[in-house]
């Protein structure tokens, strides 16, 4: 696990994580199959146990804070799903808390990167009607889209708890429901998303991972589509 980035510095390696809760973690690695980020990169640096590792590397002064480090902790979503299956109870949220705590305060971001965080995160998120201002030139073009004739909707499904129907669901809508109905394609991000809108909806849905998809493979006939990627792989 290397990084790129400035070299590290008395300033940027002084004390930000609990020592023994740091040291909870034994790297079993029942956190992966709960982990949203390392399902979807498959990188060890993006698992809990990989982001703890990077953590007291960086306290230790055996890593630099670099732009590597500091990504591979953005991109964990907080949602601290692997605290539930850990069984050292690794209080993994405060650990996160401390280090995201320590990157805002010694390492320099790129201008855009200030920029989303000090105006749309901080300053447009959190505000409905901001928001909803901010996404007006986005509805405009989708609108835009949607006129010409080539256009096909598709309907992304990434988790069953926002899905306007079936036993998860948290909000029942059958508005909504007839909305997705209307799409030209359902594409849930896991196998178990898809087989929930046949079994709930009597919706075709079809499980394609898009991460390992280039734009332009995106789904445009499903069920073909998967047939195609499962020949393709390799047998082991």
């Amino acid at each position: 696990m290397t990084s790129a980035g400035p070299a590290t510095t008395a300033s940027n390696t002084a004390s930000f994580l609990d020592h023994d809760k740091a040291l909870a973690c034994i790297h079993c690695g029942l956190c992966l199959s709960s982990c949203p980020t390392y399902l979807e990169t498959g990188n060890e640096n993006d698992s809990p146990r990989g982001r703890i590792h990077l953590m007291r590397a960086v306290q230790d002064g055996r890593l630099s804070l670099g732009d590597s480090v500091v990504r591979h902790v953005d991109l964990c979503l907080g949602c601290r799903a692997c605290e539930a299956v850990c069984p050292s109870g690794v209080q993994y949220g405060q650990l996160l808390e401390g280090t995201r705590d320590h990157i805002g305060k010694h390492h320099e971001r790129s201008p855009w990167q200030s920029f989303l965080r000090r105006v749309a995160i901080e300053r447009v998120l959190p505000f409905p009607e901001r928001m909803e201002l901010a996404l007006v030139p986005a509805q405009v073009l989708l609108e835009v889209a949607l006129q010409a004739e080539s256009a096909r909707v598709f309907y992304l499904a990434r988790a069953t708890l926002a899905v306007p129907f079936g036993p998860d669901c948290a909000f029942p809508s059958e508005a909504k429901t007839e909305r997705i109905r209307s799409a030209d394609r359902v594409v849930g991000v896991s196998e178990y998303v898809a087989r929930y809108f046949r079994q709930h909806a009597g919706i075709d849905a079809v499980h394609v991972p898009i991460s390992l998809l280039e734009p332009e493979e995106w789904p445009a006939g499903g069920n073909q589509l998967l047939r195609d990627r499962k020949r393709s792989r390799p047998r082991g």
